[in-house]
C-alpha cells in the first residue's frame, strides 16, 4: 500500500465534511431494567476530530449516529434498507458507496420478562461496498454481520459472527469465496496493521463490560464488525477516520436472566414447586370451613366440592338440603308424591 500523508488525508476529509447533512439527535425513553439492547448498521464513517463524535450512518436500525451515545435504551424491532447510497452525499466525492444495504433489529417476544427474550441484530451489504480515501481503495462484496443476546441456563449469552465473500485492498485480493454456494474458506488474514497510517481489520469482535450509573445498571456488550478501517491516529487515540461495514451489537443491562421473585403466599400456604404463573397452595384439615368437607383420600384435607347444579343463594320457595342442592320447601307435594323429611324433597 502507498504511504498516506497526514496532511493530504486531513485535507480530503475536511473537504468532505461540508457534505454531511444534519444527523439525528440522541433521544431517551423511560426504561424498566433489566433489559436487552441491540443495534444494527450497514456501514458508517467517522471523522474525528473534524465532526466530533457524530457519524455519517445512512442505514441504521435502533440506534443513533453518534459514537459517544450510539444505543437506544432498550432493544426494539426495526428495519431499514437502501438500494444505493454514498457517504458523503452527492455531488461530493464519496468516501463510501454501498449497493443493496440493510439493517434490522428484533426482540422476541416483544412483551415478556427479559429472561424469556432474544435480542438480535442483523446488517449486511448484499452487493458491493467501495471505500476510497487518498492512497487507499477497498472493495468488499456480500457482507453480513449478526449479534444476539439470550439467556442460556440462567446465564446471559452474547454471540456474534460476520462474513465477507470478497475483499480487495489496493488491487490485492485478500478473499474471494466461490459464488456457487461452496464451503466457506478460512480467512487467515484478519488484520492489516500499518499503524499509524492505516489499519484494516476483518471480522472483528469486541466484548466489553459496561459500568452502571444512577440510571443504568451494569451489564455487558458485544459488537461485531465485518470490516473496520482506521486512518491515522489523533492524540486522544481515536483515528482521524474510521469506516465500518456491517456492524451489529447486542448487550444487556441488569440481571436479565434472574428468575422471577417468589410470591408472598398467605400465611399457612406454600408455593407450588414449578408453577408458572406462581400458585400458592393452602391445605386445611378438619374441622372444615363451611362449604367444604374432609377427603380421606387426601389425608383429611378440606375439599370444596362444586356442583354446577347448585344455585346459591337458593330462590324463593327453595332451600339448600344437606347436600347443598336447592329443593322446594312446599309442604304440599304434587299428587302421586310425598315429602321426604330427611332431604326435604
Amino acid at each position: 500500500m502507498r504511504a498516506i500523508t497526514n496532511t493530504r488525508v486531513r485535507l480530503i476529509l475536511l473537504g468532505a465534511l461540508g457534505a454531511f447533512g444534519a444527523l439525528v439527535p440522541t433521544a431517551s425513553a423511560d426504561t424498566e431494567y433489566p433489559v436487552w439492547t441491540c443495534r444494527a448498521s450497514a456501514g458508517y464513517v467517522e471523522l474525528a476530530p473534524l465532526i466530533g463524535t457524530r457519524r455519517a450512518e445512512p442505514v441504521l436500525a435502533n440506534g443513533f449516529p453518534d459514537r459517544a451515545a450510539p444505543d437506544t435504551k432498550q432493544c426494539a424491532s426495526g428495519a431499514t434498507g437502501v438500494q444505493d447510497t454514498q457517504v458523503p452525499a452527492a455531488p461530493a466525492a464519496p468516501l463510501l458507496t454501498v449497493a443493496a444495504a440493510s439493517a434490522s433489529t428484533s426482540i422476541t417476544p416483544a412483551i415478556a420478562p427479559a429472561r424469556s427474550q432474544v435480542a438480535r441484530a442483523d446488517a449486511g451489504i448484499v452487493e458491493t461496498a467501495n471505500i476510497s480515501i487518498q492512497g487507499l481503495t477497498v472493495t468488499a462484496a456480500a457482507i453480513t454481520s449478526q449479534a444476539e443476546g439470550r439467556c442460556v441456563g440462567g446465564v446471559p449469552q452474547l454471540t456474534g459472527s460476520s462474513k465477507i465473500a470478497k475483499l480487495t485492498i489496493n488491487g490485492t485480493t485478500l478473499l474471494n469465496l466461490p459464488a456457487d454456494g461452496g464451503e466457506t474458506l478460512p480467512l487467515t488474514l484478519t488484520d492489516v496493521d500499518l499503524s499509524p497510517l492505516v489499519r484494516v481489520r476483518i471480522n472483528r469482535q469486541i466484548r466489553a463490560t459496561t459500568a452502571g450509573d444512577a440510571s443504568t445498571p451494569p451489564g455487558a456488550e458485544l459488537t461485531q464488525r465485518a470490516v473496520e478501517i482506521e486512518l491515522l491516529t489523533t492524540p486522544d487515540g481515536e483515528p482521524v477516520s474510521r469506516i465500518v461495514l456491517a456492524e451489529t451489537k447486542a448487550d444487556y443491562h441488569g440481571a436479565v436472566c434472574a428468575p422471577p421473585d417468589p410470591p408472598n403466599c398467605p400465611t399457612g400456604s406454600v408455593l407450588k414447586p414449578g408453577s408458572d404463573p406462581a400458585v400458592c397452595v393452602l391445605t386445611v384439615t378438619a374441622p372444615c370451613p363451611a362449604g367444604s368437607m374432609a377427603d380421606a383420600t387426601q389425608g383429611g384435607a378440606c375439599i370444596i366440592i362444586r356442583n354446577n347444579d347448585i344455585v346459591r343463594p337458593c330462590g324463593t320457595g327453595t332451600t339448600a338440603n344437606a347436600q347443598g342442592t336447592c329443593v322446594a320447601t312446599a309442604t304440599v307435594c304434587p299428587a302421586g308424591s310425598i315429602r321426604d323429611p330427611a332431604s326435604n324433597t
